[in-house]
Order: structure tokens, then sequence, then C-alpha cells
């Protein structure tokens, strides 16, 4: 199967290259499926926003039962424990594209980084702190503080009237 075949969409990258081992077994509620899913992806460093590649290995277990999804259109759902290895399927072929795309989402990161020790970009100059040090003074770390700086110029600049 290609990376492609998976359409699959990530905000901070792309599937490169995608392989995976499925095993099917009879169970109680339907069709057990052991995934074992391997793949590469392209991503994007959420604090030095610098592109690299990383391997991934995972594993899931989901159950196919057929029959019409219970929480199909609910709006709040308290789901068991149970509920939560289903997918529901109708008619005589199950979506086994389903399991791999859940596999992979639920391997990714929350927080993508391209390495732990990321320094990221300063947030007053901009400059990359994996790649070239600033000048820029400590104090003016965090968030929204180059909002605030900009916040404060121009109330500064400005001359009443």
């Amino acid at each position: 199967m290609k990376a492609e075949e998976l359409a699959i969409e990530i905000d901070q990258g792309t599937i490169e290259k995608a392989s995976t081992r499925i095993r099917f077994h009879r169970s109680t509620l339907g069709i057990g499926a052991n995934f074992d899913v391997r793949y590469t992806a392209q991503l994007t460093c959420n604090r030095c926003l610098g592109h690299f590649s990383r391997d991934f290995s995972t594993e899931l277990y989901l159950t196919y039962v057929k029959g019409k999804d219970p929480y199909e259109n609910v709006e709040k759902v308290d789901l068991k424990k149970t509920d939560i290895d289903r997918i529901y399927y109708t008619g005589p072929c199950i979506d086994v594209l389903v399991g791999l795309r859940e596999a992979v989402l639920l391997s990714l990161p929350i927080t993508i980084v391209c390495k732990e020790e990321c320094r990221g970009l300063c947030p007053v100059c901009g400059k990359d702190r994996n790649k070239e040090t600033c000048t820029c003074p400590a104090e003016h770390v965090g968030v929204f503080t180059p909002v605030v700086i900009k916040h404060r110029s121009r109330k500064r600049g400005k001359k009443k009237t």
C-alpha cells in the first residue's frame, strides 16, 4: 500500500512511507484486528519550524462489529472503556483503512519537536536559537511577548493632541 492511499492529513507534515501487518481473528463481538504499523513521516517542528523525518512504529487492536454505530447521531457521548476499540460496519466488507488511520493518528505526538533539546525560535527577533545566538534580553520570553512589545511601542509613539 502506498502512503497516499491512507489519505491521512496531519497539520505538521506528511506520511512518506507506510507498511502494515494486520492479523484478523474471530471475536465474540465480531472480527478482531491487530494492526502493526510502521511509517515514516516528514514533519515540521513546533519550536523551530525546521523540517525533519522520523520513523514510527505502533500497534492497535480494534474490533469490527457488524451493525449501525449506536453513537452515530448522538452529540454528547459518554463512551465506556469497552466502546473505544469498536468500529461499526455494514455490508459484506470492512474498511481496514479506518484502523490504519487510527493507528497513525494516535501514535503521533501531541507536540512535534525535531529533538527534545530544541531551543526554538527567539520570540523577539525570530532567529533559530539552535543555529545562532541572538542578543535579545532573556526577560522577553513568552508566547505573547512580540505582541505586547509592538502594542507598547505603538502606545509610546502616539502623540496626544
